[in-house]
């Protein structure tokens, strides 16, 4: 089965950000990108080590977001795989209200949380570059009405366009 040798390959993989933290101090020149699925991760802990890891590498970084794609896997992380864009976005609202604000607070439909503080803060700033990684059209469509986005569609190797580079590649 296919999907079945997929996730047995995913399995094995080693943390990205975790990864990312290791190499970081080795290299001066590299970008790092490494994708979080951020719809099995609470924006607490991710927005902490994102912005640790943008600080580690003087700001080289940049933020592959991904919404999952195995079913069974998000349910195992309480995750509605039908609603999973929707948790990506208001995760990805949460963890910009994290790095913006000494005090954040977000009351979202999927994600909610009382103020708190969270340091260190990104390097880039306001926060660091954000790509959203995914193979179909509708995480593109998602995150369209935020301009500031790059989408790196996962079937095409080396496509790295902005959102109104894509709009224009959809509608010709």
């Amino acid at each position: 089965n296919r999907r079945r040798e997929r996730c047995a390959r995913r399995a094995q993989r080693f943390d990205a950000l975790l990864a990312m933290a290791r190499a970081a101090p080795h290299t001066r020149a590299v970008g790092l990108v490494p994708t979080v699925d951020v719809t099995h991760t609470e924006p607490f802990h991710v927005s902490k080590n994102v912005a640790t890891l943008d600080y580690l590498s003087g700001g080289r970084f940049v933020f592959g977001v991904g919404g999952g794609w195995n079913a069974e896997e998000m349910a195992n992380h309480g995750t509605i795989f039908k609603t999973r864009f929707a948790l990506m976005r208001e995760r990805i609202e949460a963890m910009k209200a994290i790095w913006a604000n000494d005090v954040a607070e977000y009351q979202g439909e999927h994600v909610k949380f009382e103020p708190l503080w969270a340091w260190p803060k990104p390097v880039q700033k306001p926060h660091h570059r954000r790509t959203v990684t995914r193979l179909g059209e509708q995480s593109f469509r998602l995150t369209s009405a935020e301009p500031s986005l790059r989408w790196l569609h996962m079937n095409s190797v080396g496509m790295d366009v902005t959102i109104t580079e894509r709009t224009d590649q959809m509608a010709a």
